[in-house]
This record gives structure tokens, C-alpha cells and sequence, in this order.
């Protein structure tokens, strides 16, 4: 992809290990079937639309259809479009390479310049398969947009960010998004999407599969970076970031309750801009809380410094923090809130609202500021504090990344 169409337009190209897993999804049957349409609404340089060419070719083919009769009915069914005029130009040309110049017009007919999201097509299809643009969460609109446009009982596969589905915050755009599609999901594979693509995100991107006016009782998910775990679950709300449903969503439960009931930690801390600022947040020493901390997603998960509160080497001060602080009375009382900052369990609180290097910005909403520090947070006083069963416990050690040690 060139650099305008990055930057401009949001264009990354999808590599072919991709290509393969998501029209894998499809059987040869309704992807390839003599009747069985097919639309790429952001094509870029056409590789959904040629790899789709090639398997419905051979498929035909393999069924009876001479080559000409297979490349002809191919050309009919093939659709797509792109916003960018040479993407256009450059998917008809290899396009044409491979059905033959007597199918141009055809070709040239159903691949077109056009914006997909306000285009009417007056019909609908049998098979989507995008990788749409995701800048302001613009991917949801096309997703939206898929569902207008497939047949009952088709298949839209999409690559995209999973922020919409992994994200605990309350946004009423993924909220919506999610109660549209759940219970016609069929699968969702969450992977690294910055070594695939060449993009910066902090969190998975993922593959899902949606079959429009279906209804599933359970769908899979599996976790690439987490050696490939697969779990079944009956609801998009129910899609944990770590996998094991069973321990996180209890867990951030008593989290959610306990915060609200007791405090937080985005309730309780000073900073210089708005709505810390507004607060009287003084002691005798403070503790400077980073407002933005973390890197890129890996290939095993995330970075072990994306869910940190504070720096490896952090001691308290005298004067409060250019950004975000807490405050104390007492020197033991600030070392005490120091290690519980860097405590598995803070930073499993961090991690259910945290998905941007962001801290100032509600990220710290769910993790519990206690009533005192005078004493060490240990694991038996949050559990009894909380209610936090051993299998929880595990878990918490389980999923955050050691950084501390």
C-alpha cells in the first residue's frame, strides 16, 4: 500500500496467510456455487475478488463447467468497489488477466469506483469479504452495512480491530454494534494484527464470521496468541481478552462493585488537567501515576508494560507529578500504595478498561483505591476485602505479564 492510500484513506493490504484463513471459513458450496454472488465494498488492489475468482474457477471447473463457461460465470458474480479510482482500475485490469479481455465489460460493470457505504447496489449478496478502514471505528459502519447487503443465510467474513468486542468501557457505539450481530456469529479469531498488517495497536485485531439472520446458541474463538486456544461461548458481551469467561467476567464483578462502593482509583487522584484538577488532592508525599504508559500488541499477547500503573523504578516525591498523583500523609503509606500499583491484581484492574496507552481518560475507574495504606495490601486482605476465590487468583496470575519481577 502506498503512503497516501495509508494515510489518507486508511488502505492496508491484506497478506495472503489471511486471504487463505478467511475465505477458508466458506465452504467451496456457497462461495463458489453457480449462483452464488460476490462483493468486496473496499477492494483496494483486489485480492479478495481475484482469490475468490480462482477458487470459484477451479471449483466450476471441477463440476462439469468448461473453463470459458466457469471464467463467465465467475465474471457475473464477482462485485466489489473501492473509493480510490486506481484501486479500481488496478483490480479490473487483474481481474481481466485472468477471466480474458471478452469478459471486460462484465467486469467493468460490477467492479466500480463508488462509496460503498451510501451506494445502492438494489440487490443483495450471497458472500462479503472486506477489510475495511478503521479509523473512528468507521469498520463498524461497513460491517453495518454488510448486513443490509447479504442474503439470508450468507456469509460476511471481516478483518478488523477487536476493540468493539474486547472493549469493557462504556461506548454505546460498541454496544450497538454488539447487539446487532450477537447470535449470528459463527467464529472470531483473535490475533496480532501489527506484525500481519505493519500497524501500531494495542490490542488483538480479529477475523469474524457472521452469518446474518442465523442464530447461533455458542460460536468459537480462538486466541492466536494464546498458543491457538479455542473456547466456545454463547454471547459477543461474553468475549474475554484473556480467554477463561468462566474466572474474568465474576471477577471484574466484584471489581465493578467494589469500586463503585468503596472508591477508585480515577475518583480519588489528582492531576493538572480536567476533572483532576479540580480536586484537593495534597499530602506530604505523592506518587506520580504515568497518563500514558505501554507498548504495541505482540505476537504472545500483550506488552508486558501495557497494563503498569507506575515505572519500574518509581518512589515518591515531595511535590506532586506534572500529570496524575496520589497523595499521603506518611512515607510507608506511599511505599505501600507503590507495591500495590505494581501488584498483579491493580494491574489486572487496569487491564478491563485499559486499551490505548491512555491512564487519563477513565482507564483507572475500576481499580480499587482502598481505605488505607497504612498497612501492605496483601493478597489475604484484598480477598477478604473482595471475596476473591483461588481460582481467580490463578487466573490474575495467569493473564498479566510479568514486568515487575
Amino acid at each position: 500500500t502506498d503512503p497516501i492510500s495509508r494515510g489518507i484513506f486508511a488502505e492496508i493490504s491484506t497478506p495472503d496467510k489471511i486471504v487463505q484463513y478467511k475465505f477458508n471459513l466458506i465452504s467451496d458450496d456457497e462461495l463458489c456455487g453457480e449462483n452464488k454472488t460476490f462483493i468486496d465494498l473496499c477492494c483496494g488492489r483486489g485480492v479478495y475478488i481475484i482469490e475468490r475468482a480462482k477458487r470459484t474457477i477451479k471449483y466450476l471447473v471441477n463440476n462439469g463447467f468448461s473453463e470459458k463457461e466457469a471464467k463467465f460465470i465467475t465474471a457475473k458474480t464477482s462485485y466489489g468497489c473501492d473509493i480510490q479510482l486506481k484501486n479500481v482500475e488496478m483490480t479490473r485490469a487483474c481481474v481481466v488477466q485472468l477471466l480474458g479481455k471478452e469478459f471486460k465489460h462484465i467486469v467493468i460493470n460490477n467492479i466500480i469506483c463508488v462509496d460503498s457505504l451510501s451506494y445502492n447496489w438494489k440487490m443483495k449478496f450471497n458472500n462479503i469479504v472486506i477489510n475495511p478502514p478503521y479509523t473512528d471505528n468507521i469498520d463498524l459502519e461497513f460491517i453495518k452495512k454488510s448486513k443490509e447487503l447479504c442474503e439470508d443465510g450468507g456469509n460476511i467474513v471481516v478483518v478488523h480491530p477487536s476493540i468493539s468486542t474486547i472493549s469493557r468501557k462504556s461506548n454505546d457505539d460498541f454496544i450497538n454494534h454488539k447487539k446487532s450481530i450477537d447470535g449470528t456469529i459463527k467464529s472470531i479469531k483473535l490475533f496480532n494484527g501489527n506484525s500481519a498488517f505493519g500497524i501500531r495497536l494495542f490490542y488483538p485485531c480479529q477475523i469474524i464470521h457472521i452469518t446474518p439472520h442465523k442464530n447461533y446458541k455458542t460460536f468459537s474463538v480462538e486466541y492466536d496468541f494464546l498458543k491457538g486456544k479455542k473456547i466456545e461461548i454463547d454471547s459477543i458481551f461474553n468475549v474475554s481478552p484473556h480467554a477463561e469467561p468462566q474466572h474474568y467476567f465474576p471477577l471484574v464483578e466484584k471489581i465493578k462493585h467494589y469500586s463503585k462502593e468503596v472508591g477508585n482509583l480515577d475518583d480519588k487522584i489528582g492531576g493538572a488537567g480536567h476533572p483532576y484538577n479540580k480536586r484537593k488532592v495534597i499530602g506530604k508525599f505523592y506518587v506520580p501515576i504515568s497518563g500514558i504508559r505501554g507498548s504495541d500488541f505482540q505476537d504472545n499477547g500483550f506488552s508486558p508494560d501495557f497494563y503498569t500503573l507506575v515505572p519500574r523504578d518509581i518512589k515518591p516525591t515531595n511535590e506532586p507529578d506534572k500529570q496524575l498523583w496520589a497523595a499521603f500523609d506518611t512515607e510507608n503509606e506511599s511505599m505501600n500504595f507503590i507495591k500495590y500499583c505494581k501488584s498483579d491484581f491493580a494491574r489486572f484492574c487496569l487491564s478491563i478498561l485499559k486499551t490505548s496507552s491512555n491512564l487519563h481518560r477513565g482507564e483507572l475507574k475500576l481499580v480499587p483505591h482502598f481505605l488505607s495504606y497504612k498497612d501492605e495490601l496483601t493478597k489475604e486482605k484484598i480477598t477478604k476485602e473482595m471475596g476473591i476465590t483461588d481460582a481467580e487468583w490463578s487466573f490474575i496470575e495467569r493473564v498479566i505479564p510479568k514486568y515487575y519481577d
